[in-house]
């Protein structure tokens, strides 16, 4: 989510969940689109739960890359081999998800001055983690195009993000359940 300062416009916060990395060097993350998902949402609160995916980091060697364009100007120009390659790619780089056994039960409470989140994690079985934290900017979908680069994707492949400090989560506890709060207070 951000956090945005209603009469300035300043951003007050930004949260884009979780991100981890296992010691095989993959990636997983709460960040995914899932809209089966429904939040309870009351006066006060809002409450979502969600498990971690996989996230899939393809890049293409300078081989697979050049047989990539060599499709794209010749068969790939005709449209309905283009919308194939397309259905392809998104279903291979985005809506493909693989679960990971790490669930995220995120509350949002509303309060006075500002809000609270209070992340609860929990993992079925230990996983192979060599770090897991929050991150205020990441993000887990892969846009190819070099026009689109994002420079916190270099932070995600060495596990070193630029921006605020994150919040490191104590990874032996992640089997019993880890609580963790944030508040964000927005004051007049």
């Amino acid at each position: 989510f951000k956090l945005f300062d209603r009469r300035t416009g300043r951003l007050v916060a930004s949260d884009s969940g979780y991100v981890g990395r296992l010691r095989n060097g993959g990636l997983l993350s709460s960040q995914n689109l899932d809209r089966s998902l429904r939040p309870e949402i009351t006066e006060d609160r809002i409450v979502i739960e969600t498990p971690f995916h996989a996230v899939k980091r393809t890049v293409f060697s300078p081989l697979t890359f050049m047989a990539f364009r060599l499709v794209s100007l010749t068969v790939g120009r005709i449209p309905s081999v283009a919308l194939r390659i397309k259905s392809l790619l998104v279903k291979v780089l985005i809506t493909r998800r693989r679960p990971v056994p790490l669930m995220l039960r995120r509350t949002i409470v509303l309060k006075e001055t500002g809000i609270e989140v209070r992340d609860y994690l929990k993992s079925s079985r230990p996983l192979p983690l060599e770090c897991l934290r929050r991150e205020d900017v990441f993000s887990t979908v892969h846009m190819g195009s070099s026009r689109y680069f994002q420079t916190n994707e270099l932070g995600l492949a060495s596990g070193e993000a630029p921006g605020a400090a994150p919040a490191v989560v104590p990874l032996g506890k992640l089997t019993e359940g880890i609580e963790l709060h944030r508040p964000i207070d927005v004051k007049e």
